[in-house]
């Protein structure tokens, strides 16, 4: 894939005998499943405004067909080859770049006959003659715009589409390096993506704390920063609280965890519906319930601990309840085309009320960037190998079959599958930010990549055919997503005695 330097910036090594020409990005595609394990490839072509590029042709009647004089494929960061396999190209895709002339010395051994070189290719002798040669370089804008939004009625804008952090530190195999994860981290926000998402449950508090060290260093600043309580573990047992000293505990310990002042997103992770056990009479129950879980949340909120409140797999009567007490922000679920259960009855609550949405796992666990791949190449201990029945047995062997039509339309439009199933969430409304997650920078710019994807609406009614036919539950017990989240009715509160 290309190689960032600094914000929105990359490094793209060209042939010698092109060096200080103009040139332009054609496409960056992923060529791993063709015959040749090139993985991440940049197309460049050799001149200002090609036209459309057709895919499988050689390279003489690409060059022919777009007046581009010459392909070349960028491999690995500094690799180079004309390249048979490129994808159509749209006009508004194209960024222009100035070439600046290398001073590596290697230059002058590079200088072959245009002959020889392709008919090196053309008969498969010596194909990485280039490849350890660095001839020109130039530097592309690769205009990641990455805009922002008003999430809810409350003035809370963050970025258009946000970073799920919990697999850096939990439930997707081993915790990853922390310099590695910051240095995601510190992308994602030099990119544009700056709503970052934690909870002290991932891992348990160590993704809290991963995300107060890249914050340090004036970093803050910068970001939306969102996090959860509710979901605990006791004596191994997971647990669900939402008691008004636990709240504010929860609130407390990860302010120090995440080292800030202020927490700008508080989410409840999820819904404690265990009728309460109150040592009160019973003639001010009423009054004592503004000081239950969102009256506390909302004396944080006065008490500048945290800015805003959002709710995650509530159900739609709990948002109502909670609503009334003090503006919720946003709902976290969890929507995309492999999750469409919200669409009936959570959606149209949101939005009669004013608030956000924030789908989480809007990639399907990852099924959707990558397909049964995913399973076969997680690693011990991620829990998508045993925890959701979509990714069982037959339910598998369905789902493959979407994730395939997935991918043929997203060839067809030039984009990765990743990318298009993002842009389904993303064209669902503009109170729509997605966090998908990730812990490779290859694929947090796959993913923004979203971004620039448009969808018409027959390509959107087609997506949403083919989610319909998805097979199995979201978890193995639902339990403790929005379908059992109703908070317990006043009277099955309980008196000590």
């Amino acid at each position: 894939m290309v190689k960032f330097l600094k914000p929105n910036k990359a490094v793209v090594v060209l042939q010698g005998r092109y060096a200080g020409r103009k040139a332009v990005i054609v496409r960056s595609f992923d060529d791993g499943t063709r015959d040749r394990p090139y993985g991440h490839c940049l197309v460049v072509g050799l001149t200002k405004y090609p036209r459309k590029v057709i895919r499988k042709d050689s390279a003489k009647k690409q060059a022919k067909k777009s007046r581009v004089k010459c392909f070349i494929k960028l491999v690995n960061y500094n690799h180079i080859m004309p390249t048979r396999y490129t994808l159509d190209v749209d006009l508004k895709d194209v960024v222009t770049a100035d070439c600046l002339l290398s001073k590596d010395k290697k230059v002058t051994a590079a200088k072959e006959t245009k002959a020889r070189f392709e008919e090196r290719f053309k008969t498969g002798k010596n194909r990485w003659f280039f490849t350890k040669l660095r001839y020109a370089r130039i530097e592309l804008s690769l205009n990641i715009n990455v805009p922002k939004i008003k999430l809810g009625s409350q003035g809370f804008e963050v970025s258009k589409q946000g970073l799920g952090c919990m697999g850096m530190s939990a439930f997707y195999g081993l915790p990853k390096p922390d310099a590695d994860m910051i240095k995601l981290i510190h992308h994602a926000i030099d990119s544009g993506v700056t709503f970052l998402d934690t909870s002290d449950f991932y891992g348990p508090h160590t993704n809290e704390i991963l995300i107060g060290k890249a914050l340090k260093g004036g970093v803050r600043e910068k970001v939306q920063l969102a996090t959860k309580f509710g979901v605990m573990y006791r004596d191994g047992k997971r647990e669900v609280r939402g008691d008004p000293a636990y709240v504010r505990s929860s609130c407390e310990s990860s302010l120090k965890r995440l080292d800030v002042d202020c927490i700008d997103l508080y989410y409840v992770h999820r819904i404690d519906t265990m009728p309460l056990v109150v040592s009160f009479p019973v003639n001010i129950w009423r009054r004592k319930l503004g000081s239950m879980l969102m009256g506390e949340l909302k004396k944080l909120v006065e008490e500048g601990k945290i800015k805003y409140i959002g709710l995650s797999e509530a159900s739609a009567s709990t948002i109502r309840r909670a609503h009334a007490v003090h503006p919720i922000t946003s709902l976290q679920i969890e929507w995309s085309l492999f999750s469409r259960d919200v669409e009936e009855e959570l959606i149209p609550t949101c939005r009669e009320l004013g608030i956000g949405i924030v789908p989480y796992s809007p990639l399907g666990r990852g099924f959707l960037s990558v397909g049964p791949k995913l399973l076969d190449e997680a690693s011990e201990g991620d829990f998508r190998k045993s925890y959701f029945p979509r990714f069982q047995g037959e339910n598998l062997e369905s789902n493959k079959i979407i994730y395939e039509k997935i991918c043929e339309m997203a060839t067809s439009k030039g984009c990765s599958p990743s990318q298009l199933a993002l842009a389904w969430v993303h064209h669902q409304g503009d109170d729509v930010v997605p966090i998908p997650g990730t812990t490779k920078i290859d694929n947090f710019n796959d993913n923004v990549g979203a971004l620039s994807v448009k969808l018409t609406p027959e390509e959107m009614s087609l997506l949403s055919s083919l989610a319909e036919n998805v097979k199995g539950d979201r978890y193995i017990t639902m339990a403790s997503t929005w379908t059992n989240a109703d908070t317990p009715p006043l009277e099955s509160w309980k008196a000590e005695g």
